[in-house]
């Protein structure tokens, strides 16, 4: 994200839902543990957190943060589910009133 001025902002992260997969086991949730980071470039250096969401079994995780304009921001979602779990899908959405 590049913003040119301060703005707060809506971040969210939906997984994807699957029939396969809650429908055959008796709609139990099969949902993987998602979280989110905003982080703010640093130069030519790094990133600085900026905010976090923390991880959750959720349908949907999200932020709501003020972010400073005149830089670079990138939005990470995060997941400790086993690597050799199927991968996952997902929508990422960021609303701002500007």
């Amino acid at each position: 994200l590049s913003l040119r001025e301060r703005s707060n902002v809506d971040i969210a992260f939906w997984q994807e839902r699957h029939s396969t997969r809650e429908g055959a086991l008796g709609a139990t949730c099969t949902n993987v543990d998602v979280g989110l980071v905003i982080l703010r470039r640093r130069g030519a250096d790094g990133y600085d957190v900026v905010d976090a969401a923390p991880r959750a079994f959720e349908d949907c995780v999200s932020v709501e943060v003020i972010l400073e304009g005149g830089f670079d921001y990138c939005v990470v979602p995060v997941s400790l589910q086993r690597l050799e779990s199927e991968p996952r899908q997902g929508i990422l959405a960021v609303h701002s009133v500007k």
